[in-house]
């Protein structure tokens, strides 16, 4: 582990690191490093997927109730005041270099701290509002700070185009986080399972992040580079900001107006739902933003048609899995999980339209950024946290749950259409690929809810309309 000087030191000579440098032909090995990130994202959707069943099965629901209003508060707080560190040393020719590597990492670090110190100062509030023991957001306070320590290595991956050692590493922090939570909830069956599996496995993960290759950290700021760092963050910063609200607004206002265990139930579909983004988000910003950004001086016409092309399989593969899902998402919760989660089959499937959207605006959103849209970026944001802000309580009060997930599912519309927009201006005819693929997925989808219908098995969202005869 390299070791992590805790002085104050004048700037090293600006060097690169040759192992995370991007390669000259990046271009040339983007296949692979998709099917790395796809490869791997398989073994974590198979932990995360693992995770969910074994610890549904030994807490309530109501616990992950709890978690749903805790976590999208827990991810609110470290939103605040994101300037894209991430962003930054991915898009800075000098992002590798000791002044802005180190400058980087210390303002993260200061910034965890700042963000911890004011989540503790409003827990009280929030455990009012949501009427919790006040040990709970207490306790959950911590995690700006823990997570604000990893190493900038981790960035540095991304820099490099080292999609393998970026996944695996994730992958080997979300096995420690199944393993820290299940043995957690073994001892001790409630909400504590959770809360201490979660801080123990941000602290591992920050802690393992140090044996990645980085330059030795060291605390220092350099005001010119803290100013490059503001400036081109400004704008990941609001988009930070309207990312949350409209990625968790329904959460948070869900939490008011749900039984703790129907809440429970939600998120467990939300977070099943939320994989298919996830990994068109990992491919976006694993591959495509530091290839595109590698290459912004010389983007022309033969770039963005090798981009499609690769793209073109991908929103493929998306319809046909997406479709397939929706079609399936009762069936496939009747049999993983048990009966007091039934209700998460059919909130699935309507998600799943939701993330349809979202797949294909990740993978648009990328070019924007590599290129320096970040204004269209957060427009897009903006356009999806406006749209789920007036839809979401409307739609609760005239239509219930069904008529919450619906105004979720808009808002993914909204954001998908916005950035678009600010892609046509570049030419890029995306839009007739992505035309094409939705039309595919939905005729997939009639397909199989034909073959699910001749087969006497009634549609995916049959329970729903029981429950709401019956309620």
């Amino acid at each position: 582990m390299s070791q992590v000087s805790l002085t104050i030191a004048p700037p090293q000579a600006a060097g690169n690191n040759p192992a995370l440098v991007p390669s000259s032909r990046a271009a040339d090995g983007i296949n692979p490093k998709v099917l790395w990130t796809v490869g791997t994202f398989g073994i974590s959707v198979v932990i995360k997927l693992a995770s969910n069943v074994v610890l549904t099965r030994l807490l309530s629901p109501a616990v992950f109730g709890v978690m749903v209003v805790v976590t999208s508060i827990r991810i609110g707080a470290e939103l605040l005041t994101d300037v894209g560190i991430e962003q930054n040393i991915v898009k800075s020719p000098h992002g590798l270099g000791d002044a802005f590597f180190n400058t980087a990492w210390t303002m993260q670090i200061l910034r965890g701290a700042l963000l911890t110190t004011l989540f503790l100062a409003v827990s009280p509030a929030l455990s009012n509002w949501y009427n919790f023991d006040r040990s709970v957001f207490f306790t959950i306070s911590f995690a700006p700070f823990l997570n604000s320590l990893h190493s900038t290595s981790i960035f540095a991956a991304s820099k490099g185009l080292n999609v393998k050692r970026r996944v695996l590493f994730e992958a080997t922090c979300e096995l420690i986080t199944l393993v820290l939570c299940v043995g957690f909830a073994l001892v001790t069956p409630t909400v504590w399972a959770l809360l201490f599996g979660t801080l123990l496995s941000i602290a591992a993960r920050s802690a393992l992040s140090y044996l990645l290759p980085h330059p030795d950290h060291r605390f220092f700021i350099d005001k010119a580079k803290a100013l490059e760092i503001f400036n081109f963050g400004k704008w990941i910063a609001l988009a930070s900001l309207v990312v949350y609200g409209s990625t968790n607004l329904d959460r948070v206002y869900l939490g008011r107006h749900l039984p703790l265990a129907m809440l429970g139930i939600y998120g467990l579909a939300r977070t099943i739902a939320d994989l298919p983004p996830l990994l068109a988000s990992r491919i976006s910003y694993h591959v495509l933003f530091p290839l595109v950004s590698a290459n912004a001086g010389n983007i022309d016409a033969s770039f963005f048609d090798s981009m499609r092309s690769v793209r073109r399989r991908l929103v493929l593969i998306g319809a046909i899995g997406i479709s397939i899902s929706i079609a399936s998402a009762d069936i496939a919760v009747r049999i993983v999980y048990d009966v007091r989660y039934a209700d998460a089959g059919w909130m699935l499937s309507l998600l799943l339209v939701g993330a349809w959207w979202s797949m294909m605006a990740s993978l648009n959103e990328a070019v924007l950024l590599g290129t320096d849209r970040a204004t269209s970026f957060s427009l897009a944001n903006v356009a999806r946290f406006v749209t789920l802000a007036i839809g979401l309580p409307l739609l609760w009060l005239a239509f219930g749950m069904p008529g919450a997930i619906l105004g979720l599912v808009t808002s993914e519309f909204a954001r998908y259409v916005t950035v678009t927009f600010g892609l046509r201006a570049m030419r890029s005819r995306l839009l007739y690929q992505d035309v094409a693929a939705t039309v595919v997925m939905f005729a997939l989808l009639a397909a199989w809810i034909a073959l699910r219908l001749s087969l006497s098995l009634g549609t995916p969202w049959g329970r729903l309309f029981v429950d709401r005869l019956h309620g």
